[in-house]
Order: structure tokens, then C-alpha cells, then sequence
């Protein structure tokens, strides 16, 4: 299938596959949004309902492994891929997500203050997936200045295990299983194929820690709702880039007060990739908000009346952009 020719077309449909990269959409989400018109002015021919979404098409899935280091083939968008990698066993890539683990020790270090009972990381993640008040510790935290906004931005919006491979991407059987759980909305229908892979340690506490992010984001976006003075304070404290704009984005999909400042010093023409990033995780937050915002979006990422934020936080975005 032929990548779309209107301009705003290609950026819709890069951030679709921003989406998909994150599984940020459930098969709901996507109905919604297959309903209101937005996939279908996309890719007008593309069946979503046949799984590719939320489970990524690879070619070589399609092939005997003995085959997996042969020629790269077109991806579906017309591009060429990248000619594949060694095999990888499952003891390589639990070797690789443990290095990845302990890299970014630091970046998940604010996980373990929403969660001072856990004894090890896999206890403070184990904590935070059955907590039942992660709104009111995020707003404890920022309330006390233990949990920087920046701080748990950082965490929550860590992709590298999302994105754990260099090209040429390795193959096998354990690196195909991988990419499924990535994608699988729900662990427990993950076909045998794939769930086998969940039995290895370091496989289970990265699944878990992406079913973390996504309770905080989901948390946050309580804290936003509920107190968004103290969000505003807590932003304006430690500001973050993506933290920033996919506020921004929940902003504007809200109707407008007197008070509003047009949003505009991150402008989404010169920072596409960031914005199509926030649209991802702003879903995540708040999807009954945003994607009625998203559906009548004319870009995905800019709306004719522009991009709003409360008083002070465009000098917030110049902050940001001097920091990245």
C-alpha cells in the first residue's frame, strides 16, 4: 500500500504509527477513530480490523528462520528495510534488557518514592500495578517535592524498551515474541507463540513496567483533573518537554477560558516528532478528552484555531527547547 500523497495525510499517518509504536490505542480507541474518519482518510484501503494494528506486521514472521538474514523487503509503506540481524536467544535478549535495566536505573529511581514499601524494583513495580491511590501519591509527591514533575515524566515516558534494538534489528523466535508483547493490548490473550517469552525475568519486569507508565499516565491525568493548580505549580517547577506538550494538547481539547495563552513556542511544524510523541502519551491520560480533540484535528497535531496553554507556560516551552 502506497504511502498517502496529501501532506496532511502523511502526518496523520505518522502519528498512527507513533500510536502503534506505543500501542497507545485500544481496538475501542481505534473504532472510535475509524468511525469519526480520521484512519480511514488515511489509508483508505487499510483493513484495521484485521490485527495489523496493536500487532505489527513483520516479514519475518512469514519466514523460516533459516531465511531471517536474507535480503531486506519493502515495508508496507513503500520504504525498504534494514537487512536483519544475528538471532538473538532468549538468553541474549534477557542479557540485552537487563543492561537497559540497570542504564536507566537512574530515570526509574522516582518510581520507588510512589512506592517506598517495595524492597527491590520488582516489589516497588508489583506495588504500584495493584495501588489503587496512584493520583494521590503523584499529588503527595508533587505537593512535597519529592517526586519532580520532570522526574516522572522521565519515567513514564521512557521508550527504549520499546525501541531495545539497533539496526540490523536482531531475529529469532525470542525477538518476534518480544515485538508481540510490545504490541499485545491484553498479556493474557497473547498467543502461546509470544507468551512462552513472559516465563524469563527480565522480560516479565520490562511488561511491567509498561503496565506502569501506562497506570501513571492514567494517574496523572486524575491529578490534571482534580487539581490542576497543583500541575501547574509542579510544571512550572520542573517543566519536561513531552510532559509540557501533551498537556498543552489536553488543554486545548478543552473549551477555552479567559485566561488562555495561545501556545506557541514549540511550534508542532518544527517539532513534529515530539508533538506526534505527546499526542501518544496525552491519549493515555485523558482519552475521552483528547480523542474527539484528535478526530477533528486537521493536521493531528494543530487545529485552526491553534494550540492554547494557561498563563506562563509558553515561557515554560522556550525552557524546555534550551534543555533538549
Amino acid at each position: 500500500m502506497a504511502a498517502p500523497n496529501n501532506p496532511t495525510d502523511r502526518e496523520r499517518a505518522l502519528l498512527l504509527e507513533a500510536f502503534q509504536a506505543e500501542a497507545a490505542l485500544s481496538p475501542a480507541q481505534v473504532a472510535y477513530l475509524r468511525e469519526r474518519g480520521f484512519l480511514t482518510e488515511v489509508y483508505p484501503d487499510y483493513d484495521w480490523d484485521d490485527g495489523e494494528y496493536g500487532d505489527e506486521y513483520d516479514p519475518r514472521d512469514e519466514r523460516d528462520d533459516a531465511l531471517d538474514a536474507a535480503a531486506s523487503k519493502p515495508t508496507r509503506r513503500g520504504g525498504r528495510r534494514e537487512r536483519f540481524g544475528p538471532e538473538w536467544s532468549p538468553a541474549r535478549l534477557c542479557a540485552h534488557l537487563g543492561d537497559l535495566l540497570e542504564r536507566h536505573r537512574d530515570t526509574l529511581l522516582v518510581l520507588a518514592h510512589l512506592a517506598p514499601e517495595g524492597d527491590d524494583f520488582a516489589g516497588v513495580l508489583a506495588d504500584l500495578a495493584r495501588a489503587d491511590d496512584l493520583a494521590a501519591r503523584i499529588a503527595d509527591g508533587y505537593d512535597a517535592g519529592t517526586v519532580p514533575l520532570a522526574a516522572l515524566w522521565d519515567a513514564v515516558a521512557l521508550n527504549v524498551f520499546r525501541q531495545p534494538f539497533a539496526n540490523p534489528e536482531p531475529t529469532g523466535p525470542a525477538v518476534r515474541a518480544y515485538r508481540a508483547t510490545l504490541q499485545a493490548t491484553d498479556l493474557a490473550q497473547l498467543p502461546g507463540k509470544y507468551a512462552w517469552l513472559l516465563r524469563h525475568d527480565q522480560v516479565a519486569v520490562v511488561q511491567a513496567l509498561l503496565a506502569v507508565q501506562r497506570r501513571l499516565l492514567a494517574a496523572s491525568g486524575e491529578v490534571w483533573r482534580g487539581r490542576p493548580g497543583l500541575v501547574n505549580r509542579a510544571m512550572r517547577q520542573a517543566p519536561h518537554l513531552l510532559g509540557l506538550l501533551a498537556h498543552v494538547l489536553l488543554h486545548t481539547s478543552r473549551p477555552r477560558d479567559g485566561r488562555d495563552e495561545r501556545f506557541d513556542s514549540v511550534p508542532p511544524a518544527d517539532h513534529a516528532p515530539a508533538y506526534r510523541r505527546a499526542w501518544a502519551l496525552a491519549v493515555r491520560i485523558d482519552p475521552d478528552l483528547i480523542l474527539p480533540y484528535l478526530a477533528e484535528s486537521p493536521r493531528g497535531g494543530e487545529t485552526a484555531a491553534g494550540l492554547w496553554c494557561p498563563p506562563g507556560w509558553n515561557a515554560l516551552g522556550y525552557r524546555v527547547r534550551e534543555a533538549a
